[in-house]
């Protein structure tokens, strides 16, 4: 498919899309701004491919994030970059801090704050295309015990696939 011309595309989440990123290198395309990550690669792929499209790629992921923290910064790190496309992974932390954090939040929580969080996004800018990716762990991880994450967290997973299906 074509793309348009100067289009803006913005990475939110927390670690996995962070990766490592100088947060002080928030401008559009600067390479230590997206991260040692999938974003990296994919903002090298598509500003390698088409090179006269003008396009602006983002960055915005913060470890650690759950997502009402993305929302106490989603005018700022979303919304005011005007996204053509919005990639969201997130719901690692949402779930994983309520094992070893004391956060209190639920999969319902996670699932109204995601809700609420896309409603924002198309109320401001309706033709936003919106790309969400599952959260997903390695089992076997050294902060992974699979008697305490499965199958718990494998319902923040199909909270993702429902909103992504609404």
């Amino acid at each position: 498919a074509e793309l348009p011309d100067n289009m803006s595309i913005v990475f939110q989440g927390d670690s996995i899309t962070d990766a490592g990123r100088n947060k002080g290198d928030y401008y559009a395309n600067h390479i230590w701004g997206m991260g040692n990550g999938y974003v990296n690669q994919c903002a090298a792929e598509l500003l390698g491919r088409h090179t006269d499209k003008g396009l602006l790629i983002y960055n915005r992921g913060i470890s650690g994030h759950k997502v009402f923290q993305l929302a106490d910064r989603w005018t700022e790190d979303c919304l005011m970059l005007r996204p053509n496309l919005l990639s969201l992974l997130i719901g690692v932390n949402d779930f994983w801090h309520t094992l070893t954090h004391g956060y209190k939040g639920t999969v319902e929580v996670f699932g109204k704050d995601i809700r609420f969080l896309l409603d924002r996004t198309m109320t401001a800018k309706k033709d936003t295309k919106l790309m969400l990716a599952e959260p997903f762990v390695l089992k076997g991880g050294t902060a992974i015990e699979e008697a305490d994450w499965f199958p718990a967290f494998e319902a923040y997973q199909t909270t993702i696939k429902k909103v992504a299906e609404e």
